[in-house]
């Protein structure tokens, strides 16, 4: 057991900072000229609020300390009320290691750990400021003792995303906001036309006229911007990702400004998600993430899963599987097709078409925006009818699905479906044919993975599979 110990005094300086960016506007409230506050009161006000802010980091560093027992963390903090923290080693789930441009120039890191208890959002217990030192000691105390450089002995698999990766990663997998950006532009002209319709009843061709393209034109700017700011962003978060098996885990580090660094026990992996974006699917590439049990942060679209391998060739999916989790026993599945006929899939199409040549005629700019949505509206469905499927094995499933523009194939444990359901409409029916949704416990949610007209049969294979427990 080691004693007790405090954060490194650097942790003052922090504290004192996050306090002062939470209330930055009461400062500026405060300093900006008022007529109804005198200034000199004002200057007096911000500068007592600066030190109470000083005083209170102070005291948190002071009534902060930790150690290291020989089975668990235990954490004790609070100024007015004690807290005692004590976490097994055996609980913890992830440890999220990250050094800023303050921490990094002092081999300091701040460690987040998290547990099932700790909730969906956030760590169960944070270590603010401490040494490089305290890391390795912790992990070598989750790894039954053993240091780093033994782990290390056993495997030596080692993947590291480049610029070039980063980048192309960035270009395949568009950001949020080109949909904002789509929908402020269509959002933005359709009310302007029903309006002018309810107001002045007049012809839809004299509305055209009307449009005002200079909001168009400063939407399309607004979006370049927001574009531009998150292709910075995220060549930033994913600078030098690195993943390196060890004995018992796999260390994830990434980020330029702020280094993260990741300790995933492997027993914590509870699914494997391979996930292509449209233009992905188009020149072959896919990104890997983990579904983990507890506590992981929200990754853009999946709750609870993390990035594992970003950007990889799909023909190599499962040999670099296999390279970091051998005990996985991974292979490349043989999937049962479910798709039926084209037409179900493509049916929409005699209303979309119609509808996007109306549309090009009133407005060539919202008709050009249709046009590309009605492409990439058939993409999607020629894909998702091509490879749909599953495959069944003793104890899982595999299943390849679409979730709106991505194809996902995901690893499911018989023992995480909740459900299986089979969906259907009176034509539908006749032809037995229908949608299957199997429901399945992902981390601290819920997964739904949907196959799209389906033969009846292939619904009743799976559900035998579900039942026979």
């Amino acid at each position: 057991m080691s004693s007790k110990r405090r954060l490194h005094p650097l942790a003052i300086g922090i504290f004192f900072f996050k306090r002062l960016r939470e209330l930055f506007f009461i400062f500026i409230i405060l300093l900006l000229p008022n007529e109804h506050l005198n200034y000199e009161l004002a200057k007096s006000l911000a500068l007592g609020l600066l030190i109470l802010i000083m005083l209170l980091s102070v005291a948190k560093f002071w009534f902060f300390d930790y150690q290291f027992t020989n089975d668990s963390l235990v954490i004790h903090s609070g100024i007015f009320k004690k807290n005692e923290i004590i976490i097994p080693f055996t609980r913890i789930q992830n440890v999220r290691n990250s050094q800023n441009f303050l921490l990094r120039p002092f081999k300091l890191s701040k460690l987040e750990i998290e547990t099932a208890a700790g909730g969906a959002d956030r760590a169960e217990a944070v270590l603010e400021v401490v040494s490089n030192e305290v890391k390795t000691e912790l992990f070598s105390k989750m790894n039954h003792g053993k240091s780093m450089t033994q782990r290390e002995k056993y495997y030596q698999t080692t993947y590291v995303m480049g610029v070039r990766q980063n980048l192309l990663r960035i270009i395949s997998t568009p950001g949020r906001e080109i949909g904002y950006l789509i929908i402020a532009l269509v959002l933005d002209n359709a009310l302007d036309v029903i309006q002018m319709l309810v107001k002045n009843r007049t012809n839809i061709l004299e509305i055209t006229s009307n449009i005002n393209n200079e909001e168009l034109i400063f939407i399309l700017v607004i979006g370049a911007v927001l574009f531009a700011i998150n292709f910075i962003y995220e060549i930033g978060k994913f600078y030098n990702f690195t993943v390196v098996r060890t004995k018992n885990s796999l260390q994830v580090s990434q980020g330029l400004v702020k280094r993260v660094t990741k300790q995933i026990p492997l027993n914590k992996i509870q699914t494997v998600i391979v996930e292509q974006s449209l233009l992905q699917q188009i020149v072959h590439l896919a990104s890997i993430r983990l579904q983990l049990a507890g506590s992981q942060e929200d990754d853009e679209g999946l709750d609870d899963a993390v990035y594992f391998l970003p950007l990889i060739d799909i023909n190599s999916t499962f040999i670099l599987l296999n390279e970091f989790l051998p005990e996985w026993d991974l292979r490349q599945p043989n999937y049962q097709l479910t798709a039926t006929e084209t037409w179900y899939f493509m049916r929409w199409l005699l209303l979309m078409v119609p509808s996007t040549l109306v549309i090009f005629k009133i407005n060539p700019i919202l008709g050009m925006l249709a046009t590309v949505l009605v492409v990439i509206y058939c993409l999607q469905r020629i894909f998702q009818r091509q490879s749909q499927g599953y495959e069944l094995s003793h104890n899982s499933i595999w299943i390849r699905y679409y979730s709106f523009l991505n194809r996902r194939q995901v690893l499911i444990n018989r023992g995480k479906i909740q459900e299986v359901k089979y969906t259907t409409t009176p034509f539908l029916s006749l032809k037995d044919v229908g949608q299957i949704t199997i429901i399945a416990k992902s981390g601290n949610n819920k997964l739904a993975a949907r196959q799209k007209f389906v033969k009846l049969d292939d619904f009743v294979k799976i559900q035998k599979f579900y039942l026979d427990k």
